[in-house]
C-alpha cells in the first residue's frame, strides 16, 4: 500500500515539474549568439528584445527568432536559420539564452530582366528597384516593395487586372537576378459612378472631392485619394469603393461608392492643453464645451459654438487661476472659390486674465481661409477686426497709454502663416521636425484725450524650428535608439514702420515658464513693469523682440514614464533696439512626464544658471500636458 502512495507521489510531482518550470519566474543571467561571422554580438543585442537582468519570457525568445532571421535575410543571407537553446541554473531561477544562427550563403542581387510589358517601359520599371544597386546584399523586402510599385504603375494606367510573377535567377553561386514577367491584361474605363446610402449629404458634395469622373481610366492613386477626401469633410462614419465589372466588357467597370453618413448634430467636451499658439500665458488647461450642425441643409457648411475656460496651477502661491474664458460661433465653408480651400468665419469674446501682466477684454470678428498643400506644409491667410478693452496694465504701459481717451482701441490685422510638421506622433515626436512662420501687418487705432484720432502701423514677424533626433547612447540595460534629442529655435519680432504707437497686449511677447524658459515664472523674464518691495519682478511688461532656445534629452524609464534633461535659453526685450546677446537668460533641469492616454503629463523643475537681484527664487516647478515643445 505504501509503495503505491509513494508512486503516485512521484509520479505527481513528474507531472508537476514541468508545469512549475514554466511558470516559475527567472532572470536572464546572459544572451550569447552562436556560429557569428556576418556581425558581432553587440550589434545583435541591439535587435533582440529579451535583455539580460531582466525576466524570461519564451514568447519575447520566438520574436527575437524573427528578428534575427528577418535581419539576416535583409543582408543577403536567404538560407539563414536561426535556433534556440536555454540552460536553466541548479535552482531554476536563472537562464543562459543562446541563440544559434546558421548564416549559410550570402546572395547579391545582379540585375533585373523583364518579359511582357508593353504599355509601360521597361525604364520606368527599372526606375521601381532603384533602391537595389548591382552588387549589393540581396534584400527580398525591397523586391517586393519595388514589384507593389510596379503593380501601382499598372493601377494607375488603367490595368488593375495586371499580374506580375517574379523568379530569381541564381549565377556565379551568389549573384541573383530577379526575373519578372508581366501580363498587362485588359486597360479599365470607368463606365459610371453609382452612390449608395445618402441620406442628407448632396450627390454634388461628393462629385467635387472624387478625383476620377465618368469616361476615365481606372486609377488606384485616385481612388484612394478620393476616399480620403470624402473622409476628410467630416460628413461619413464609412466610406468604401469597390469595382463591379460590367457584363459582356471586360474593359469596363462601374465604381460604386458606398457611405454611411454621420448624424449631423454633434456635442462634445474636450480637455487639452493650450500650448505654441499662445505661448505668453503658459501651460494651460482648457476645458471645451462644443456643439452644432455639420451638415446645414445638406450643403457640408456647418456652424458651431465654443465655450473654453481655462486653468492654470501656480506653484508659488499654491492656487488654481482662470486667465482666460473664450466664447466663439463659427461657420465653416468648405470650398472656396470652387477649390478645397475651406474658409471659416468666426465671431469671439475672450476674457484675459492672465498671472503676470496687463488683463483685458477682446471682441473679434476673422475670417480664415486654409489650404493645405500637402500631408505635411499648409497656409492660412487671415483677416482680422478687433476691439480691445483694457482692464488693468502695468506703469510702463500706463506711460504709452496715457495719451488716449479712454482703454479701448481697434486693431485690423491681415496675417500669413505656414507650417511644415512631419510629426507622425504629436504627442512623443521621433524622428521628424516642425517648422512654421508666420507675417502680420496690423492697423490700429484709438481716441486721444484731445478726442483726436491716433493710429499705428506695425509689422508682425515670428518664426521657428523643432528637431526630434535619436540619439544612440551606449548605456548598459539602455537599448540604442530610445533616447530621444530634442531641440527649438523660436524668434519673433514686432517693427513700427512709422512714428511708434499702441501696441495691443495680446501682440506682444512674454517669455518664461513651461513651455519657454523653465524655472522662471510664466512671462517673467524679460522687462519688468512692477517689483515688489523686495526688487522682484511682479509684472512682466511684455516687448517687441523674443529669442528662445531649448535642448531636451528625453529618456525612456519604465513602462510609461519618460525621464527629462533639458537646457533652455531665451529673452524678451522691450524694443528691438535695446537688443543685447548678454541678457538671454539660461536655465536647465530635469522633468519626469507620465505617457497616458490624454497626452504626456509633465512636471518639470527649472533651475535659474543666471540670476538677478529682480529674481526672488532660484527655480520653479512646472506642470503641464504635452512636452514643452
Amino acid at each position: 500500500m505504501g509503495t503505491h502512495v509513494l508512486n503516485r507521489r512521484y509520479i505527481f510531482l513528474l507531472l508537476l515539474w514541468p508545469l512549475w518550470v514554466l511558470g516559475a519566474s527567472r532572470e536572464i543571467e546572459s544572451i550569447t549568439f552562436r556560429n557569428v561571422h556576418f556581425e558581432g554580438e553587440e550589434e545583435l543585442i541591439d535587435i533582440v528584445q529579451s535583455e539580460e537582468g531582466e525576466r524570461f519570457e519564451p514568447r519575447l525568445v520566438k520574436l527575437d527568432k524573427i528578428l534575427l532571421t528577418n535581419y539576416y535575410k535583409k543582408n543577403g543571407f536567404l538560407d539563414v536559420t536561426v535556433r534556440d537553446s536555454i540552460i536553466y541554473s541548479r535552482h531554476f531561477d536563472k537562464v543562459d539564452l543562446i541563440y544559434l544562427i546558421h548564416e549559410g550563403q550570402r546572395y547579391y542581387y545582379s540585375g533585373l530582366r523583364l518579359t511582357g510589358n508593353k504599355v509601360i517601359t521597361g525604364a520606368k520599371i527599372a526606375e521601381q528597384f532603384n533602391a537595389l544597386k548591382p552588387y549589393t546584399p540581396f534584400d527580398e523586402s525591397l523586391i517586393t516593395d519595388a514589384v507593389r510599385k510596379v503593380e501601382g504603375l499598372y493601377a494607375n494606367y488603367g490595368k488593375p487586372y495586371m499580374d506580375v510573377k517574379v523568379n530569381y535567377l541564381y549565377e556565379q553561386d551568389s549573384l541573383i537576378v530577379v526575373l519578372l514577367k508581366i501580363t498587362e491584361n485588359q486597360t479599365v474605363v470607368i463606365q459610371d459612378i453609382r452612390y449608395q446610402g445618402l441620406k442628407m449629404v448632396k450627390r454634388f458634395l461628393i462629385r467635387r472631392e472624387l478625383e476620377v469622373k465618368k469616361g476615365d481610366l481606372y486609377n488606384r492613386d485616385k481612388i484612394d485619394k478620393s476616399q480620403k477626401n470624402l473622409y476628410s469633410t467630416g460628413l461619413f462614419k464609412y466610406v468604401r469603393f469597390e469595382l463591379e465589372p460590367v457584363k459582356g466588357q471586360k474593359d469596363k467597370t462601374i465604381l460604386n461608392i458606398l457611405v454611411q453618413e454621420k448624424d449631423p448634430r454633434w456635442i462634445g467636451v474636450r480637455f487639452g492643453v493650450a500650448h505654441e499658439q499662445e505661448m505668453y500665458y503658459g501651460n494651460k488647461f482648457e476645458l471645451s464645451l462644443q456643439g452644432g450642425h455639420r451638415n446645414l441643409f445638406g450643403t457640408a457648411r456647418s456652424l458651431s459654438l465654443h465655450l473654453s475656460p481655462s486653468f492654470i496651477y501656480d506653484f508659488g502661491e499654491g492656487k488654481i487661476h482662470n486667465p482666460d474664458n473664450k466664447a466663439s460661433l463659427r461657420f465653416v465653408e468648405p470650398w472656396i472659390l470652387y477649390t478645397r480651400t475651406p474658409g471659416v468665419l468666426q465671431i469671439a469674446y475672450e476674457q484675459y486674465r492672465p498671472l503676470n501682466s496687463g488683463s483685458f477684454d477682446l471682441w473679434k470678428t476673422s475670417l480664415d481661409i486654409h489650404k493645405k498643400y500637402s500631408t505635411i506644409t499648409e497656409m492660412t491667410f487671415s483677416l482680422s477686426a478687433k476691439r480691445i478693452n483694457i482692464l488693468s496694465h502695468s506703469q510702463d504701459q500706463t506711460q504709452y497709454l496715457a495719451y488716449l481717451q479712454n482703454d479701448n482701441y481697434k486693431v485690423y490685422s491681415l496675417s500669413f502663416y505656414w507650417k511644415r510638421d512631419n510629426r507622425r506622433n504629436l504627442f512623443n515626436p521621433h524622428r521628424s521636425s516642425y517648422t512654421d512662420a508666420s507675417l502680420a501687418y496690423s492697423y490700429s487705432e484709438g481716441i486721444n484725450t484731445d478726442k483726436q484720432l491716433v493710429t499705428n502701423n506695425y509689422i508682425l514677424l515670428n518664426a521657428s524650428w523643432q528637431r526630434y533626433q535619436p540619439w544612440r547612447p551606449k548605456v548598459p540595460y539602455v537599448k540604442r535608439g530610445e533616447f530621444t534629442l530634442a531641440t527649438r529655435f523660436k524668434t519673433a519680432m514686432l517693427l513700427e514702420p512709422g512714428t511708434k504707437g499702441v501696441i495691443p497686449l495680446n501682440d506682444l511677447f512674454y517669455a518664461g515658464g513651461a513651455n519657454s524658459v523653465r524655472g522662471y515664472g510664466e512671462q517673467l523674464l524679460g522687462p519688468a513693469a512692477a517689483l515688489d518691495s523686495s526688487g522682484h519682478i511682479t509684472q512682466a511688461a511684455g516687448g517687441k523682440l523674443l529669442f528662445l532656445a531649448n535642448g531636451e534629452l528625453r529618456m525612456p524609464i519604465y513602462w510609461i514614464f519618460v525621464g527629462e534633461f533639458f537646457v533652455d535659453a531665451g529673452y524678451v526685450w522691450r524694443e528691438v533696439a535695446d537688443f543685447r546677446p548678454a541678457d538671454i537668460k539660461f536655465s536647465t533641469g530635469v522633468g519626469l512626464v507620465a505617457l497616458t492616454p490624454l497626452g504626456p503629463l509633465r512636471v518639470d523643475y527649472g533651475y535659474k544658471l543666471l540670476r538677478t537681484k529682480q529674481d526672488a527664487t532660484s527655480g520653479s516647478l512646472h506642470l503641464g500636458i504635452y512636452f514643452a515643445f
